[in-house]
């Protein structure tokens, strides 16, 4: 069995997402997502001022004579600036920050919708788009801040290590070594959160399942229900199913975190933090200050720092792989918002036919009369007074004669009639197909005719091939005939393949590009003629403006029957008893 590929995305794509979130905040409110970064960056500098400057201030002043007056004045202007930043910060959080998160939230929200409502009913039937569907709309908020909080803690970090980084560097470059160790653990916190994506992501759809069950028992209108009908026994046995796939998810995802979880603390709490640890004190106690070790304070000042240093930088790879997260979180958002529907509400025209008045149908004669009611409709709305969903079976078209030979080749493969009539007859004269297939072979009959007649032989082969490649529920109870005109001449049959087993792609290499074309058109469209109808779901729209009644209308295939073989080239179906046109929707 082949291992399934685990989802990445390329770094350019992953700082894309991550810049859309940013960008997304920005257009929202530009001064909360300034003063939000900033704080992180003063953040990190008080905690740089209290972790390790003033240790090593008020140790190696103490230590080298100055007064403590001077010390009590540098401490105290260091808790002032605290205490007003801090005061500032508290009233940001508490008073505005909830205003401007509902406000990015409502933004977000309304993206959402606005474009869960464009995009087509069809879409939502395909599992791979509904699938992104749900992720944008769970996690589209709360990834755009989650990003604005990773950056924020990442600014925080980075002043943290380089201010420490520096102060370390000036006490003993060799410490930068035990610093910097942690980086290397960073491979091992990229491979735990792509496993916390995983499961995250597989969860959350067996925790809406557990959510909708609790959800149904908590509603007293369905309590009726349920007891009569016996619902809750299978609500019961959902239930106690959601458990068993979160054990699977636990099983298949959590214990290679926790192993990936594992070797990244004990290198970071053995190797780091403890062998810096020994080594400050090998330095301070065994060298000396009078030998070039370190002097007691600058010991004390990194076994306090030292572990903040690697702490910091562990965090700051974690940090840095939270937005492969994120990146991975915001390509559903992103590809669900940028998805283009075919039909895009006030920006295209919908094409109508006009019927008459509410009286009934009225003819319209000469320009004249038309251009006085497109006067009249004009800059005033449609009102949609009626609309219409009904089943529509569409047959097969025959097998083609030679003018319906013309008309289609001409549509969808742009010949001109020459064109069609000359590489129909080197089909029909035979090609040198090698020796694998007999050598010179006539792949159709011949291509002048006007009959839709195909012999019993022709009509099984086709039978027997649509069963096997198709299944039963494509092939009609019996073969079909059709009827020629009552004037046709019926001297030959229709222009079929005249071996059904040669199929287009298996005689590619033989042919010429126009050949190929051709044949693969009359092959397709000899085996459509003795395929199943297709059943259209269709939906027919009056509607009404300044007295006068349009109609208009689509469909949607419910069941493909010929058309997974053959497409018609007209794009429109003709339903209902007043023979109006419906454009297929996507």
């Amino acid at each position: 069995m082949k291992k399934e590929k685990e989802k990445s995305l390329p770094l350019r794509r992953t700082v894309s997402n991550n810049i859309f979130a940013l960008k997304t905040i920005w257009s929202v409110s530009p001064v909360y997502l300034t003063v939000y970064l900033a704080g992180g960056i003063i953040y990190g500098f008080i905690s740089f001022l209290y972790e390790s400057y003033m240790l090593r201030m008020i140790v190696n002043g103490t230590t080298g004579g100055e007064s403590v007056k001077a010390i009590m004045i540098k401490v105290a202007l260091i808790g002032i600036f605290s205490v007003i930043w801090y005061g500032v910060m508290q009233w940001f959080w508490n008073v505005i920050s909830p205003k401007h998160t509902r406000k990015i939230a409502a933004f977000v929200e309304k993206d959402l919708f606005a474009k869960a409502c464009e995009v087509e009913l069809a879409c939502y039937e395909t599992p791979s788009f509904y699938d992104k569907y749900v992720k944008a709309m769970d996690e589209a908020y709360s990834r755009v801040t989650k990003v604005l909080q990773s950056l924020n803690n990442l600014l925080e970090r980075v002043v943290v290590l380089l201010s420490t980084s520096f102060l370390l560097f000036l006490i003993d470059p060799v410490l930068i070594l035990f610093g910097l160790f942690p980086l290397a653990l960073g491979f091992l916190k990229r491979r735990s959160n792509l496993y916390a994506y995983k499961a995250e992501t597989e969860s959350k759809a067996v925790f809406r399942k557990e959510d909708y069950v609790r959800r149904t028992f908590y509603l007293g209108e369905y309590a009726k229900e349920m007891r009569l009908g016996g619902i809750h026994k299978n609500m019961l046995r959902d239930l106690e199913q959601t458990y068993i796939d979160f054990k699977a998810i636990v099983k298949k995802y959590r214990f290679k975190r926790a192993l990936y979880e594992y070797l990244r603390s004990i290198g970071l709490e053995v190797f780091t933090i403890l062998g810096a640890m020994l080594y400050a004190t090998w330095s301070a106690v065994c060298v000396g200050v009078e030998n070039g070790g370190m002097s007691i304070g600058d010991c004390v000042v990194v076994l306090n720092s030292i572990g903040m240093i690697s702490y910091s930088l562990n965090n700051l790879v974690q940090n840095v792989s939270e937005f492969g997260e994120h990146g991975l979180f915001l390509e559903d958002v992103r590809y669900f918002l940028g998805y283009e529907p075919a039909i895009k509400s006030g920006s295209e025209l919908v094409s109508v036919r006009f019927h008459g008045t509410q009286k009934g149908k009225l003819k319209v004669s000469n320009e004249a009369e038309a251009r006085a009611i497109e006067a009249k409709v004009s800059g005033s709305d449609f009102l949609v007074s009626s609309v219409k969903h009904t089943k529509k079976n569409k047959q097969p078209a025959p097998p083609f004669t030679t003018s319906s030979l013309l008309q289609e080749a001409s549509k969808k493969l742009g010949f001109q009639s020459q064109k069609i009539m000359r590489v129909a007859q080197e089909l029909y004269d035979g090609l040198n197909l090698g020796h694998e297939f007999g050598g010179v072979q006539g792949l159709i009959t011949y291509m002048r005719t006007d009959s839709t007649r195909v012999s019993v032989g022709a009509q099984e082969a086709a039978r027997e091939y649509i069963k096997n490649n198709f299944g039963t529920e494509y092939l009609p109870k019996s073969a079909r005939f059709y009827k020629s005109d009552s004037n046709s001449q019926d001297a030959h049959e229709a222009i079929r393949p005249s071996n059904v087993s040669l199929l287009p792609a298996m005689v590619r290499k033989m042919l010429t590009n126009d050949q190929f074309k051709l044949y693969k058109l009359i092959w397709e469209r000899f085996i459509a003629s003795q395929m199943s109808s297709a059943v259209l779901d269709t939906v027919n729209v009056k509607l009404e403006n300044s007295g006068y009644v349009f109609k208009t209308g689509g469909y949607m295939i419910s069941s493909k029957g010929y058309m997974a073989i053959y497409s018609d080239s007209e794009e429109e179906v003709g339903v209902d008893g007043d023979n109006v046109s419906l454009s297929r929707f996507p």
